[in-house]
């Protein structure tokens, strides 16, 4: 398990251009990569549910925040988040929220949403390669979990 500092010096090699995050490689090749890009709201003391936008090659397009919840709810639609996903022209995307208690469980509602979001995927062809859970003590990934 990677914890939060080193997801935090891992967040020193991003850089901004716009809205844009591109990593150093200026893609991304797996969770790890995608944590960092999601460091930010590990510290965050309100659910924050975030996104990234991918092209063919797993290149961000664009980071959005979604929704802002409360300390333990973030209320959020599939099609809030594929509405970005196609303004980017998007193929593919990585969703994550934070877990403000540190808890990288997975809840029932978090599976629930990472199904639907499955569901949405297939039909507009939008892969949903991750969707990752960040606090403090690290990050869970859906994908290395075997969830999706």
């Amino acid at each position: 398990m990677t914890t939060y500092a080193e997801i935090k010096n891992a967040w020193n090699k991003i850089y901004e251009i716009g809205e844009a995050i591109v990593t150093e490689h200026g893609q991304i090749t797996c969770a790890q990569d995608a944590a960092t890009v999601f460091a930010d709201i590990a510290e965050k003391e309100q659910e924050h549910f975030v996104m990234i936008t991918l092209d063919g090659n797993n290149n961000v397009i664009n980071k959005h925040t979604v929704h802002i919840g409360t300390v333990n709810k973030s209320m959020v639609h599939p099609r809030d988040i594929f509405r970005n996903a196609l303004r980017d022209n998007a193929v593919a995307i990585i969703t994550a929220h934070n877990h403000p208690s540190g808890n990288l469980k997975p809840s029932i509602q978090d599976e629930t949403m990472s199904k639907h979001l499955q569901n949405v995927s297939d039909l507009l062809e939008i892969k949903v390669l991750d969707f990752l859970i960040i606090s403090k003590k690290g990050y869970y990934s859906a994908n290395e979990a075997g969830m999706i």
